[in-house]
C-alpha cells in the first residue's frame, strides 16, 4: 500500500496549487481528478487559452461583484495576481497579459 502525506481531491485551480505547494514542501502528494485531465476547467477559461487572472487593481476587481465582492478583498490582498504569477513562475509557468488585462500562461499560443 502506498502512503502519502497529502491527498488532494480535485485538480481545479485550488487543487493544483495545493498539490504543487505540498510537493514544494517535500510532501508525497496524490492528486485525484475525475475528469480526463488535470485543469480541464481552467483550460476552458479565456476561450481555451487558460485565463488565469487579470491586471485590475484588487478593489476594482472586487467591485465588479457588487456587495458580494467584499468577501474576496482579504483573500486577494493576501494572494492576488502578482502573487499568483510569482508562484507560477517559481514552478516554471511564465505568464503575460497580451491585451494588458487578461493574464495567460505564455504557452497559450
Amino acid at each position: 500500500m502506498k502512503k502519502y502525506d497529502t491527498i488532494v481531491i480535485g485538480a481545479g485551480p485550488s487543487g493544483i496549487m495545493a498539490a504543487i505547494t505540498a510537493t514544494k514542501n517535500h510532501k508525497k502528494c496524490l492528486l485525484i481528478e475525475r475528469n480526463s485531465y488535470v485543469g480541464a476547467k481552467i483550460l476552458a477559461s479565456g476561450g481555451g487559452r487558460c485565463n488565469l487572472s487579470n491586471t485590475l487593481p484588487i478593489e476594482a476587481f472586487a467591485s465588479m461583484f457588487g456587495r458580494e465582492g467584499k468577501f474576496m478583498l482579504s483573500s486577494l490582498k493576501t494572494f492576488g495576481s502578482k502573487e499568483l504569477t510569482e508562484f507560477l513562475a517559481s514552478v516554471g509557468v511564465k505568464c503575460h497579459a497580451p491585451d494588458g488585462f487578461r493574464i495567460f500562461p505564455t504557452t497559450h499560443d
